[in-house]
């Protein structure tokens, strides 16, 4: 073995050991309000709209999360990263929501056919108020197949819609039943918002982890990381992270700090590598 290589295995054991360390509380299937979602590490299609076949991919490999940007145009919700990318026949309708309630009509009730639901994260690149008003309109007859929230309960549905990016939070919270919820910022961490309305923590990784360094992770970050998914999982909430390394050293410091949801523009690479890791379990 060169001396490179005996310095990344080392690396890679010393990352392992600090994570380890530092994680020792529960994590995924032991916390609370995580089991509704099913127990361990998640995949999410991040910019799942950017590949040639939006949602297929990320169907195809088993993801339980995607995720679409969207702005108002003529009254329609299309969907696209910048302006420059919209076109006419990419809506949100056309690409998620219709092929979604057709894989649940043909799996018996669920996308995957498993009786668990499915994350639809819907990153509003603007206008909110606007957006939110067209997407009720949207999935005003498709609300049987979607998660249910009230004030203090959540009823898994086949799909469950979040808000993200520009979020109409106000206007979500003040209606006593919705059949979508809000996306938080790590910010909101213990400042009381219902379960119900914010289920979800999502920030950017440089925001929480400014050295961005995982060769090894540096042992107060990855303390922090710990600490951050031990906080959101007391809550009853899951946890995301946007921006992050998207390469296997990533993946594995956030699968051993208890963060649910990966992030991944690599949908393929990402489920290889969750598939070898559990078979080496």
């Amino acid at each position: 073995m060169t001396h490179p290589e005996i310095r990344k295995l080392l690396c890679a054991v010393a990352a392992m050991a600090a994570m380890t360390a530092a994680c020792s509380a529960p994590r995924h299937a032991e916390t609370k309000g995580v089991r509704w979602f099913g127990a361990g590490t998640k995949a999410h299609s991040h910019n799942d709209y950017s590949r040639s076949r939006p949602l297929e991919d990320a169907l195809r490999e088993g993801f339980r999360s995607v995720e679409a940007d969207v702005f108002l145009r003529d009254g329609e919700l299309l969907v696209g990263h910048d302006e420059w990318m919209l076109h006419p026949q990419r809506t949100l309708e056309r690409l998620y929501l219709d092929p979604l309630v057709e894989r649940i009509e043909q799996n018996g009730g669920s996308v995957h056919g498993d009786g668990e639901t499915f994350l639809l994260l819907v990153d509003i690149k603007r206008d909110s108020a606007n957006v939110y008003t067209r997407l009720r309109e949207a999935i005003a007859q498709r609300t049987p197949l979607l998660t249910r929230f009230t004030q203090d309960t959540i009823e898994p549905g086949a799909i469950t819609i979040v808000l993200s990016g520009d979020r109409p939070t106000a206007t979500v919270a003040a209606e006593p039943v919705r059949h979508v919820a809000i996306d938080g910022r790590l910010r909101d961490l213990g400042r009381g918002a219902p379960r119900s309305l914010m289920p979800l923590i999502s920030d950017a990784w440089a925001n929480a982890f400014p050295s961005r360094s995982l060769d090894p992770m540096l042992e107060d970050e990855a303390a922090r990381l710990c600490e951050l998914a031990q906080r959101a999982h007391a809550e009853g909430r899951m946890l995301r992270f946007w921006g992050a390394p998207d390469r296997a050293q990533s993946w594995r410091a956030q699968q051993l700090g208890g963060v649910d949801w990966i992030g991944t523009d690599r949908p393929k690479d990402l489920a290889r590598w969750l598939r070898e890791e559990a078979a080496t379990r």
